[in-house]
């Protein structure tokens, strides 16, 4: 990402502390506006530390994450050189190379180095640059915990994103007796969408976001993973061009170049220093001498802990999102609930054991008479426990499967009723007279 606000950022103005820089108007030099959004995110940044570090005294672990493309032969221009037919500037016929990226590289660091060996990391090849064949060869090069996927596109898209968020979710439980974890992200439209934030609650990662066009400065991965992790990737490339005295290489060798610097760089080594120097940790106590001068600003920074407003976290995000809903991304973490074990098989049970079902059965959660519902399910089957009749209501609230179980219990019926029919027809007499000992007939 382009430097946005760099040549504005060393400006010279007058030195105060920066949390004493009051909301800036709307017509103001980008140098204020710079300053109360940084000021904003890390008082953002200090809520979420201390309102993680207060459930069950935890330490807090921050987390960034960041995406990058690797174009495929960016300087390769390699075919005869002709002329179009509507285009008076030759071109290259030759030159079919994907500028917008061949692979995507999905990059996690954190603030505690025990983590960093631990944490996932992703790349994205689409299926029409990659064939199966290749694919399984490099799944043989990559450890646990580096992630290869073949997908339809190269580009991550949200549900991609929540895919490698319940990945990750899923690595870090072993860790949750010990630490509370916060991820920071970059205001990209892919971070923002409404289903990320609800999934990032569910799994017990809040969110934070950098202000926008402040990656290049504050953003732990554009600071300080991105240029060694691609020099890494620069230095293997070259290193085989050598080797086989070949200039153009396949994807394949590409992506297993990046697989090997991921696994190198990028966990083998330590970020905490980043996320010091960039103010997202130690309450800002450890600025780097860089973005200090960036925000020409002299002593100690003292930021306040406090929930920020909702009004100020909006005027850090593009302005495409000034709708985002603030209750994501602010209000505190809830626990979840633990899933009881749903009645699923009541109703099948009951026709499996030919036992008479009533028409209140077929709505076994709020329509029918529970009791009976209860009664008829442990009669049907044996193995369930003998427990005391649940009303309704109890139902409802301590069970967080009710929904699904209403919809699922719907189709139970149906499923029921046809199964009802078909008795009944193959019980009748030839004559069209109903048998006497027919356990189905319904008695009016």
């Amino acid at each position: 990402m382009a430097p946005v606000l760099g040549p504005c950022l060393v400006s010279k103005s007058p030195r105060r502390a920066l949390g004493e820089y009051p909301a800036p108007p709307q017509k103001c030099s980008l140098i204020a506006s710079t300053r109360f959004q940084v000021s904003v995110f890390w008082q953002t940044c200090n809520y979420w530390h201390d309102l993680q570090e207060s459930q069950g005294q935890k330490t807090v672990v921050f987390l960034n994450c960041d995406e990058s493309n690797v174009i495929m032969d960016a300087q390769n221009r390699s075919g005869v050189l002709v002329k179009g037919r509507n285009a008076r500037v030759p071109f290259f016929s030759g030159e079919n190379t994907n500028s917008r990226g061949s692979f995507t590289v999905l990059a996690w660091v954190s603030s505690v180095p025990e983590i960093q060996k631990e944490l996932d990391q992703f790349i994205i090849v689409s299926k029409k640059l990659l064939s199966k064949v290749a694919y399984d060869d490099l799944n043989s090069v990559r450890e646990h915990g580096v992630h290869l996927w073949r997908l339809e596109s190269s580009w991550l898209d949200h549900h991609v994103f929540i895919t490698c968020m319940r990945t990750l979710s899923r690595t870090l439980q072993r860790y949750r007796d010990t630490y509370n974890f916060v991820v920071v992200l970059d205001c990209a439209s892919v971070h923002l969408q409404p289903d990320v934030l609800r999934a990032g609650r569910l799994l017990q990662l809040p969110l934070v976001f950098l202000p926008r066009n402040s990656t290049w400065l504050m953003q732990p991965c554009d600071t300080h993973v991105f240029r060694k992790l691609k020099s890494r990737i620069r230095r293997l490339h070259h290193a085989a061009v050598l080797e086989r005295r070949c200039l153009r290489m396949s994807l394949k060798d590409t992506c297993r170049f990046s697989v090997i610097a991921v696994q190198e760089v990028v966990r083998g080594n330590d970020w905490s220093r980043a996320f010091l120097k960039n103010g997202l940790v130690n309450y800002q106590r450890s600025v780097g001498h860089r973005l200090v001068k960036a925000l020409d600003h002299s002593g100690v920074f003292e930021m306040p802990r406090t929930r920020p407003s909702g009004e100020s976290v909006l005027s850090t995000l593009p302005r495409n999102r000034q709708k985002t809903p603030m209750n994501l991304l602010l209000d505190p973490l809830r626990e979840r609930p633990l899933p009881i074990d749903p009645p699923v098989r009541i109703i099948m049970n009951a026709v499996e054991y030919h036992r008479p079902v009533t028409r209140s059965m077929s709505r076994s959660l709020g329509r029918g008479d529970p009791t009976q519902v209860a009664e008829a399910a442990v009669i049907s089957n044996p193995a369930m426990p003998s427990t005391p009749p649940q009303t309704a209501e109890s139902l409802s609230d301590s069970n967080p499967w009710t929904n699904r179980l209403r919809k699922r219990n719907d189709q139970n019926a149906a499923v029921c009723s046809s199964t009802i029919k078909r008795l009944r027809s193959q019980s009748l007499s030839p004559g069209g007279a109903s048998s006497s000992n027919d356990p189905w007939q319904s008695k009016r």
